[in-house]
Order: C-alpha cells, then sequence, then structure tokens
C-alpha cells in the first residue's frame, strides 16, 4: 500500500518495494502540507490499472504551487493520496521542465527510477516531452538495463509544439523550430526500442506504426459502463428530437481547456456564421484554459454574449456528463494531432460529434457515422453543418442513436483491460538487469526536490 513516513515536503524518504506494474506519467501530483493529492481521473485510473496488476509504482511529478500554474491547479480535481486503492506506491518526482531544474535533480531522478524500475516485473513510460519528461528518462534507463517496456503516446507532440507555435511569438516560434524535430528524433529512439508501442488514438497511430512492429491503437477513458447513456436512453433522446420542429433552439456543448489546441476563437467564429444564418442555439464550453478571457471577449464582440456562455471548470463529471447527453451535438475545433477522451465521452452520452476532421475523429465514428466532421479551420463548412442538423431534426435523431453505437465498448473497464493484455503479452519477459553495485546505493530520495516559484 501506499506508504510515506514524511509529513512535509522536503522530507519524504520512501523504500522503493518489489512491484508488479511500474508507469511513469505525465500526470502530476500535488503536494499540500507534506499530503500528496492525485489528479482525480489518474486516481479512478489506478484503480483500474489495480484489476490487472497485483501491485503498482506510480512516478510523477509535482505541481508546483506558485507561478503560472495557479490557473492549472484551479481546474483540477485532486483525490487524496491516502484515499486510493491499496497496493499502490506514490513516488513524487521534481517539476523539471525548465532546463535548468532538470539538470539539477537530474542524478537524483536517474537513481530513484533505476530502483523503481529493478523492482517492477511490468514497465510502461508515458512520453510527452524532452527534458523534464522523467517517463522518457526513465526509458533510457529500462534500455540500459536491457529491460522490456511499453510507451505509451496521447499524441503527436513535436506536431502539436510545431501547430501551436504559429499563433505564439517570434522567440518561441524559433525555439520550437529546434525543440520540434529533437523531440521528433527523441521519441523515436523511446519507441522503436519499445516491447510495445501504445498509440492512444487513429493520430498516434498513424504518426508512429512505423517505428515499432509491435505498435497498437488504444484508447484511454475513466467513464464505467454504470455512468454512460444506455441504448434505450438514447433512443428516447433521439425519438424526443425527431419530433421537434426544425426552428426550436438547439442545445451546443464543448467540454475541455480553452487552450491553442482546442481553437476556441475559432468555434466562436463558427457559432458567430451560425447565428448569422438565423439558427436558434444556446452553446456553452465547459472548461478553464488561458484563452478562456479571450474568447470571453470576443464572445461580446461578435454579439453572442446572450446565447454563448464560457462558466469556467466544473469540478463535478456528472454535471458535465449531464450538459453532454442534454446537447443536441457536442461541437468541437480541434486543430493539432492528438486523442481527446471527450469525443469519446459525448459518443459514450448519445451525442454526436461536430466539428474538424482528423485521424482520431473520422477512427470514433467510421463504423456507425455518429458524427459529422469539416476540414480543419473551416468555420464556415462547420457552422453550415450545424445548421443543416438542425433544420432536419428526423437527421439529427438518426445521428443520435449513431452516435452511442459508435461508441461501443470503449468504457473504462474494456480500454484498461485491453491495455493491459497487451503489455502482459509483450512486455512481460523480464530479463535478469545488470547485477547492483557491492555498496548498497544511498536511500532513495524520492520528494526532497525544493520547488521554486515559477
Amino acid at each position: 500500500m501506499f506508504e510515506s513516513r514524511a509529513s512535509a515536503w522536503g522530507e519524504t524518504f520512501m523504500q522503493i518495494a518489489a512491484a508488479d506494474h511500474l508507469l511513469v506519467l505525465p500526470v502530476p501530483f500535488r503536494q499540500v502540507d507534506g499530503q500528496l493529492f492525485v489528479e482525480h481521473q489518474a486516481a479512478h485510473g489506478l484503480l483500474c490499472w489495480r484489476q490487472h496488476f497485483e501491485s503498482l509504482i506510480i512516478a510523477a511529478p509535482v505541481l508546483p504551487e506558485t507561478g503560472v500554474t495557479q490557473e492549472r491547479l484551479r481546474e483540477i480535481a485532486w483525490v487524496p493520496a491516502a484515499a486510493l486503492v491499496s497496493n499502490v506506491q506514490l513516488v513524487p518526482l521534481p517539476w523539471a521542465y525548465r532546463l535548468r531544474d532538470y539538470l539539477k535533480h537530474r542524478r537524483t531522478v536517474q537513481a530513484t527510477l533505476t530502483e523503481c524500475i529493478r523492482q517492477s516485473r511490468y514497465l510502461q513510460f508515458a512520453i510527452g516531452g524532452l527534458h523534464g519528461d522523467w517517463a522518457a528518462t526513465a526509458a533510457q534507463i529500462a534500455q540500459r538495463l536491457d529491460r522490456p517496456y511499453a510507451v505509451h503516446m496521447d499524441r503527436v507532440e513535436h506536431e502539436v509544439i510545431r501547430l501551436n507555435s504559429r499563433q505564439a511569438g517570434m522567440s518561441r516560434r524559433l525555439r520550437n523550430m529546434f525543440v520540434s524535430p529533437l523531440m521528433r528524433r527523441f521519441h523515436a529512439n523511446i519507441i522503436r526500442n519499445a516491447s510495445v508501442s501504445l498509440c492512444h488514438g487513429a493520430d498516434c497511430l498513424a504518426a508512429y506504426r512505423h517505428l515499432n512492429v509491435h505498435s497498437h491503437l488504444v484508447h484511454n477513458i475513466h467513464l464505467e459502463a454504470a455512468d454512460v447513456a444506455s441504448h434505450d436512453d438514447t433512443f428516447a433522446k433521439a425519438a424526443r428530437i425527431a419530433d421537434e420542429r426544425p426552428d426550436e433552439e438547439l442545445s451546443l456543448v464543448y467540454s475541455g481547456r480553452a487552450v491553442a489546441d482546442k481553437a476556441p476563437l475559432e468555434w466562436l467564429h463558427a457559432l458567430g456564421l451560425l447565428k448569422a444564418s438565423g439558427t436558434k442555439f444556446r452553446a456553452t464550453w465547459l472548461g478553464e484554459g488561458d484563452l478562456r478571457t479571450q474568447a470571453i471577449e470576443q464572445c461580446r464582440a461578435l454579439g453572442l454574449a446572450d446565447c454563448v456562455a464560457f462558466p469556467g471548470f466544473e469540478s463535478d463529471r456528472a454535471k458535465v456528463l449531464a450538459a453532454i447527453q442534454q446537447a443536441h451535438m457536442f461541437v468541437f475545433t480541434h486543430i493539432t494531432p492528438e486523442s481527446p477522451r471527450c469525443l469519446v465521452e459525448s459518443l459514450l452520452m448519445g451525442t454526436p460529434i461536430i466539428g474538424y476532421e482528423s485521424a482520431y475523429a473520422h477512427d470514433l465514428i467510421r463504423e456507425h457515422g455518429g458524427g459529422q466532421l469539416v476540414s480543419c479551420h473551416d468555420v464556415r463548412s462547420l457552422a453550415m453543418a450545424i445548421a443543416k442538423l438542425g433544420a432536419s431534426r428526423p437527421l439529427l435523431a438518426d445521428l443520435t442513436r449513431r452516435a452511442r453505437r459508435d461508441a461501443g465498448q470503449l468504457d473504462a473497464e474494456s480500454v484498461f483491460a485491453h491495455r493491459s493484455r497487451l503489455i502482459k503479452q509483450y512486455a512481460g519477459v523480464r530479463r535478469e538487469p545488470p547485477a547492483a553495485p557491492e555498496t548498497p546505493p544511498p536511500a532513495i530520495v524520492t520528494a526532497r526536490f525544493v520547488q521554486r516559484p515559477v
């Protein structure tokens, strides 16, 4: 079980015990007055992993309490570590995405991760950065120890960086021109040497499958079968929609961070065109993000304040899911190759997805067509697609039924079982690691890193 003998940051010393499965993740811990907290969906993930592995070691960075991350703290729901399932060891690591911080903590973290790897049977690393990406560091250590490992990718990170830099200042664009190709080569080495490559979503699979013969399409969702809309509920919703008049108000929703990847300003542009077409609607964007304030200002400038709302982050997941289920359409404007869970959540709640084309979105609805996709950045076509569905409620009702069928078995139990099978199939051969040095290493210090304002 989780054990910690310290009461405050800077005093936690943890002896790593043998475990069935090690995960090194980018999803951060939080530490307040010596107590560790875990992001609520990550906490649910630990419960799911424990259904397939006897014991876990989870290593992740600790989010700083000061500086630019204050906004991030507000938009995350946290679960105390003491409330987690048994047989889980948490290993907090420093937040070191600045080069100087990475160089300062590298050796100590390498020693910590080496011990975690030695004590674990199965290894899984969720990569997504350069320096400060401790999952990538762990993969390099596993290679040196000749240990098989699984690598997991949520998005094509080097492309995300390149695309997001288009709207950044000159210094950031120049920096990303250097970082993006470096990251591409760095990640390619880690993926190429993995025993199995877990590609979350079709965009990741398309980008990385050539690097590893054991590349597999996987999904990540944190909704249990009991949380999602039943087929009966969805068919009843579709019947209500089919009986609506074409001029009745549409309910549109999006759930996610208001950041550059999600293009909230393009979302608003499309809604502005939709309003100009005469379509009645009410739209809600649930989520925080560094573009939320600008989006609210743009909303007013476009004359949309009476029909568009940005209420911010909603910590109650049941309320978010209810808002998605009650909406006619889930409208999104994702512009980077990533795999947002919100699209799967929408399908599971029986709400069709209407937005920008991507391999990920296309793959989700390819079997039954539970949505409509337009070219990326084509806000005019997006507005037209929404308007046409609003004008033909029987067509929208049919799309609603198709959306729930497209979700299939994409619930938490199914997707975690799938990933666990792949890890055990391909990364389960435990080669003998090199012998430990005769002189015992110093005690593993897992949370003595001093956080500085960022």
